[in-house]
């Protein structure tokens, strides 16, 4: 299971408006199941607020990434793409993302699909953050792999330990640099 709840966003907004699809659920207080433990599952929370890169913004939030290493989910994905549609892109090693182009993707992976079954995505065997681009979760291919992967945790290879992590996704228009932050509480 994959619970994200939603802290702030710098830009000023009098209210997110916040979209619901496949397998996700709305738990209130800014709080969602993006999917449920069970298999074979995909969802997604969109917002409308659009978020302007030509301008300095930061993005909090918290996120459970369950707590299954093992036959537990892919991942998650916080994705920018061009409208406000609600759309899942492939799942399992797609991790929703895959697909949605044009995008900008935080990839927030537990799961090492890198075999004959699942696909060769390039994927390290620990928990792993990347910066990808276009809907392409391949680890291997230079366009679409714009940073990382690198370990989620400092200090474990696995973020499935049932507690909660603080996102921080900053953006500084004037240097052109994404940084990503993630911190166990």
């Amino acid at each position: 299971m994959l619970l994200i709840v939603l802290g702030s966003i710098t830009q000023l907004h009098a209210q997110l408006n916040a979209r619901v699809i496949g397998s996700a659920i709305n738990q209130g207080n800014n709080c969602y199941t993006i999917t449920p433990d069970q298999f074979d599952q995909a969802g997604g929370v969109w917002y409308d607020n659009p978020i302007d890169f030509d301008s300095d913004f930061t993005i909090y939030y918290q996120n459970i990434f369950g707590n299954k290493d093992v036959n537990g989910a892919d991942g998650m994905a916080l994705v920018f793409k061009g409208n406000s549609t609600p759309v899942i892109g492939g799942a399992g090693g797609g991790i929703g993302y895959a697909g949605i182009t044009p995008s900008l993707v935080i990839e927030f992976d537990t799961y090492q699909n890198d075999d004959s079954l699942v696909g060769f995505n390039g994927d390290p065997t620990f928990d792993h953050i990347a910066i990808m681009r276009d809907g392409i979760p391949n680890h291997n291919n230079a366009f679409s792999n714009l940073a990382g992967p690198i370990q989620a945790s400092i200090s474990s290879p696995n973020i499935e330990d049932g507690i909660g992590h603080e996102v921080k996704i900053v953006w500084n228009a004037t240097t052109k640099v994404l940084s990503v932050f993630l911190i166990a509480v």
